[in-house]
C-alpha cells in the first residue's frame, strides 16, 4: 500500500523517518501500555520535564497514571542481562502539560534506549544516533554534547567541596563567570581553581576544535578520552559538523552521569532532542545495568507551522 504522505502531519512523517533509522542500526521496538502505577513517576518527579501528571484510580484501587515519560517505563521493564546490551527503540504518545501549557496534552515522543552492558562504543553509536535523528527531521540542526564526569573532575582538580557542586554546577549551566568569582572567593578556591572553573564555562563551539583547547584543563580525566572517542567515531563518519561541546549542557546529577546533549532546530526556541547516560537513574531504580538513550519531542515541531 502506497501511503500519500501529504495527508500526514509533520509529526507523523517524522515519526516514520525515525522509526526507519532506528530500525535500520539494529534498534527493536519496544512496546509498553498507556498507564503505569502512580508512585514509578512521583517517586522520580526530579526527572520528568513537568511534576504535573494526570492520575486516576484503577477498578483494584491501585492509583495509576497515563505516562508523562517513557525511560522510566522502559528501565522498570527491562531485567538485569549481565554481559547483555538490549537496544530498543520506542514511538509513543505521553500525557504531560508543556512549558506555557493551559493543561494537559498528548504528545507524541520518539527516541531510543540502550541498556545493559554500556560500552564506550555503545556511547559513541548512541550521540551518531542523536545527530542523524536530527538530520531525520531536515531543517538546520546542531547537536549540543557536555559530559558530567568531565565537569566533576575539573570540580575536583579545583579542589571544591563535594558539598558545593550543586552551587557551582547552577553557574557553569547559567555560564554566569562572575558568580563563580564570587563562589570561589567565598570558598577560599585557589586563584588556579578559578581559573580552571572560567574555562570550563567558556568552552563553546565545534567539538574536534574545543577538544584541542581543553586539554590542558584536566589531561588525566577519563571523561576527556571518551569524548576524544566520540569526536573519532564522528568524524570516521563524516558526521562531525553541528556538533558542538558546551559544558554549560548539565542534567540533573541524581540521575544523570557521564555523556548528555541537547538537540536543536532552526525555528524552534526549545531543544527537541534531549539524552544522556543515567546510570545513576537505573541504579535508584534497583537495576545493575547501564544505560543511555534519548527523546525526540516531535509535538515541538509544531513551531515550524506556526
Amino acid at each position: 500500500m502506497i501511503i500519500d504522505d501529504s495527508l500526514l502531519r509533520r509529526d507523523e512523517k517524522a515519526a516514520f523517518a525515525l522509526r526507519a533509522l532506528f530500525e535500520k542500526h539494529g534498534y527493536s521496538r519496544f512496546f509498553m501500555g498507556r498507564f503505569e502505577e502512580y508512585d514509578l513517576y512521583a517517586g522520580n518527579k526530579d526527572f520528568l520535564a513537568d511534576d504535573r501528571m494526570i492520575s486516576f484510580t484503577d477498578i483494584d484501587g491501585t492509583l495509576m497514571a497515563p505516562k508523562p515519560d517513557v525511560t522510566l517505563s522502559v528501565i522498570r521493564h527491562t531485567s538485569d542481562m549481565p554481559g547483555q546490551l538490549r537496544k530498543v527503540y520506542y514511538n509513543e504518545n505521553v500525557y504531560r502539560a508543556g512549558r506555557g501549557d493551559s493543561g494537559f496534552r498528548e504528545i507524541m515522543q520518539a527516541g531510543l534506549e540502550c541498556i545493559g552492558e554500556v560500552k564506550d562504543e555503545d556511547i559513541c553509536q548512541t550521540v551518531f544516533m542523536a545527530v542523524e535523528s536530527l538530520n531525520a527531521l531536515g531543517g538546520r540542526c546542531v547537536l549540543n554534547i557536555s559530559n558530567l564526569s568531565f565537569v566533576t573532575d575539573v570540580f575536583a582538580a579545583a579542589k571544591l567541596r563535594p558539598e558545593s557542586y550543586g552551587h557551582a554546577l547552577r553557574f557553569v549551566r547559567e555560564k554566569n563567570a562572575p558568580a563563580i568569582r564570587d563562589f570561589c572567593l567565598s570558598e577560599n578556591i585557589s586563584p588556579e581553581g578559578r581559573e580552571l572553573l572560567e574555562r570550563l564555562i567558556a568552552v563553546h563551539g565545534p567539538l574536534g576544535t574545543m577538544l584541542e583547547s581543553i586539554r590542558g584543563i584536566c589531561p588525566g580525566s577519563p571523561a576527556l578520552k571518551l569524548l576524544e572517542r566520540v569526536n573519532a567515531y564522528l568524524a570516521r563518519l563524516g558526521k562531525t559538523d553541528g556538533v558542538l561541546l558546551d559544558f554549560s549542557i548539565v542534567n540533573n546529577m541524581a540521575y544523570y552521569d557521564g555523556m548528555v546533549f541537547q538537540g536543536y532546530m532552526e525555528g524552534i526556541p526549545e531543544s527537541i532532542l534531549s539524552g544522556g547516560q543515567y546510570d545513576a537513574l537505573a541504579r535508584k531504580m534497583g537495576k545493575k545495568a547501564g544505560a543511555i538513550g534519548f527523546a525526540v519531542y516531535l509535538n515541538k515541531l509544531e513551531y515550524l507551522d506556526k
